[in-house]
């Protein structure tokens, strides 16, 4: 048996698990705190998240993010050009390497000359950033809603899968830098989330593997909700296929 599952898993609100299915993922932008040898950074970045965890996996992260979840086919995230994340520990010499490049690209600004000279420029501060993007520390504090809700959780346990938009797409911001605290202002947040609200992370009904709601009488009425939604337009065929993968949390926490 492989040490990955061909599924990627990404839990929410029941709220949030309805809007998915009738339209597709909407991009947010996340806080995320990189620490490294010497400094940290606390950066907001539009994405979507996945786990890349077994059945068997999925109790305690339920429990983090929530307990309505929507699995999706590996081969889905490599078409829509998901990557993995890559966990660092805050002591390594390559996270302190790649916040100086950043802070001296930041720096430097775009080289004067000719276009072509500019663009070179251009193309590297944002191929470096988008590094930046994709980095996690091994471990630390598991915020939620603003609140520390387990210290020293270990990150690298939910093997993270990240959807980004291309670091070079008009009118959307790269990342945000969030200075002071450390905490994001509700205003810039709302600001920031939508100038990514019309970019979708689509997704076909073919490419669910399985649908998780929290308790078994939510099984049924689920089926004429995905009837109902505009969104989406599941077919009657496909609805029968979803309908027997219809998983619950009680049922993964208790039987998995």
């Amino acid at each position: 048996m492989a040490l990955y599952p061909n599924t990627l898993f990404h839990f929410t609100t029941k709220e949030g698990f309805l809007g998915i299915l009738e339209n597709n993922f909407r991009l947010s932008y996340a806080l995320e705190k990189i620490r490294g040898p010497h400094t940290e950074k606390v950066i907001a970045i539009p994405m979507v998240s996945f786990c890349d965890l077994r059945l068997s996996e999925l109790s305690r992260h339920i429990q983090s993010y929530g307990r309505y979840g929507i699995g999706l086919s590996k081969d889905w995230a490599e078409r829509q050009k998901l990557n993995p994340v890559f966990y660092v520990n805050p002591d390594a010499q390559v996270v302190g390497d790649a916040m100086w490049a950043i802070d001296k690209l930041n720096q430097a600004g775009l080289a004067k000359g000719r276009e072509g000279e500019a663009s070179e420029q251009l193309k590297l501060q944002g191929s470096v950033m988008n590094i930046l993007r994709f980095m996690k520390n091994y471990e630390g504090d598991l915020v939620r809603e603003g609140k520390v809700k387990e210290q020293r959780f270990r990150f690298a346990n939910e093997r993270e899968w990240r959807f980004v938009p291309d670091v070079f797409h008009a009118e959307v911001l790269p990342f945000v830098r969030v200075t002071g605290d450390g905490t994001w202002n509700s205003e810039i947040k709302a600001k920031c989330n939508k100038l990514v609200a019309h970019l979708p992370l689509k997704f076909d009904p073919d490419d669910i593997k399985y649908l998780v709601v929290e308790q078994d009488e939510e099984r049924l009425p689920l089926l004429p909700y995905l009837s109902a939604v505009t969104g989406k337009n599941y077919s009657e065929d496909e609805i029968k296929r979803l309908s027997t993968r219809i998983l619950t949390s009680e049922q993964i926490e208790t039987d998995m």
